[in-house]
């Protein structure tokens, strides 16, 4: 796959997977109930600054990177001024300058993620906490569902491309970093709507975060069988189907005390 420029979809992210006020209300109290008002928290792909924002709101300092200067534009209009261009697997901050390091759906974009989990462990204080969140949608749902068979077609049409698999050497390499991670937990949970028909269209206009990357071609083939399919689970394909949404968190603390020799 195709290393994606953030700057193509910058203006209208917000668009598509800004949270509602309430959620991000939640969000925000409850990352910052994790941390302890006042605390100094890196973001790392801050984006538009749409979950950073509610963390200030809620108390909490937030100094953001990202290496999309259209995201980071964004996020200066939110209000969020410690802010910089830089990229995660080099972070421009000192030794233990962070009471906690925060990230949402990015460490999959690093085409080194155990130097950005270096990185992470290198500027976080003894005992400092790594917060990994990210928006959960119920399996059974037809956006999951309709997610799950375009990788599967993707696949099958093209085998030379898996899906990312790290999570668990991730876990494994937080604790050689000195890392105790504890169970995710949701940090808060909603309703959706969504008609097969809609989740389709904005598969095909690239709207979906994992089309990004993939070949245009390739990804037309896919959508085509993946719309066959699911006229066939879901008849009336205009109808809107509810389901259940979650962000759900999953801390680890980190402390070089504990960190084993590799």
């Amino acid at each position: 796959m195709a290393k994606f420029d953030f700057q193509h979809v910058a203006s209208h992210y917000d668009d598509l997977h800004l949270h509602s006020p309430a959620v991000s209300q939640a969000v925000g109290q409850y990352l910052v109930d994790q941390v302890g008002q006042g605390k100094r928290i890196l973001e790392i792909g801050i984006g538009t600054g749409r979950i950073a924002a509610p963390v200030v709101a809620a108390g909490g300092e937030v100094v953001g990177i990202d290496i999309s200067p259209g995201m980071l534009a964004v996020a200066m209009e939110r209000h969020i001024d410690q802010i910089a261009l830089a990229d995660m697997m080099q972070l421009p901050f000192a030794d233990a300058s962070f009471d906690a390091v925060l990230a949402v759906h990015v460490l999959h974009h690093a085409s080194d993620w155990r130097l950005a989990m270096r990185e992470i462990a290198r500027v976080l204080r003894p005992g400092g906490l790594f917060i990994e969140g990210r928006d959960w949608s119920d399996p059974q749902s037809c956006s999951m569902r309709m997610r799950a068979k375009m990788r599967e077609v993707i696949m099958s049409l093209s085998p030379g491309i898996r899906p990312p698999g790290v999570g668990a050497a991730r876990q494994q390499f937080l604790a050689r970093l000195g890392g105790i991670t504890a169970p995710e937990a949701p940090a808060t949970s909603w309703y959706d709507q969504a008609a097969p028909a809609a989740i389709i269209a904005s598969m095909r206009a690239r709207n979906d975060p994992e089309t990004w990357a993939i070949d245009p071609q390739l990804l037309n083939d896919t959508l085509d069988q993946v719309e066959v399919w699911a006229s066939q689970e879901w008849p009336d394909m205009v109808a809107l189907q509810p389901y259940e949404r979650r962000f759900v968190v999953g801390i680890t603390q980190i402390d070089p005390a504990r960190a084993s020799a590799e």
